[in-house]
């Protein structure tokens, strides 16, 4: 066998060729079971479920699933920009969604709201003035 060698550019006969062939390591069986030890799937998400996309390292936009894709653990979400994305299970959180206030005893029987939920601040014995958070309304 001869191969060329680019430093003398001279074919000479070879014993053993100068470049092995690498066959790709596979890990072993104990190997992999550490590896993949702790590791969980996570849930399935169905239809009609809302869900938070990943935005860059917020998770701040909404959406709602609309059916899953035909790859594994993707699904196509509609955003609330009306938008069809499809995403991946780990870029999706699956939420609550809000539930429609409820109305208190009192906005029964006199057609108002109670006076209790109309103050927008609250004082302590201490004086600190304490404001609820918008979402309560």
């Amino acid at each position: 066998m001869t191969a060329e060698c680019p430093q003398l550019r001279i074919s000479l006969p070879l014993i053993k060729p100068l470049v092995k062939t690498s066959k790709p390591t596979t890990l072993s069986k104990t190997a992999t079971t550490h590896y993949n030890g702790n590791t969980q799937n996570l849930p399935a998400l169905h239809p009609g479920d809302h869900v938070r996309l990943r935005d860059g390292k917020t998770w701040s936009r909404k959406g709602k699933v609309v059916e899953p894709d035909q790859n594994p653990r993707s699904y196509h979400i509609r955003t609330d920009a009306d938008n069809v994305l499809r995403r991946n299970r780990r870029h999706l959180i699956k939420i609550k969604q809000a539930a429609p206030s409820k109305p208190s005893m009192a906005t029964f029987a006199t057609g108002e709201p109670s006076p209790i939920n109309s103050s927008s601040t609250h004082t302590t014995r201490y004086g600190r003035n304490i404001k609820p958070p918008q979402y309560l309304y």
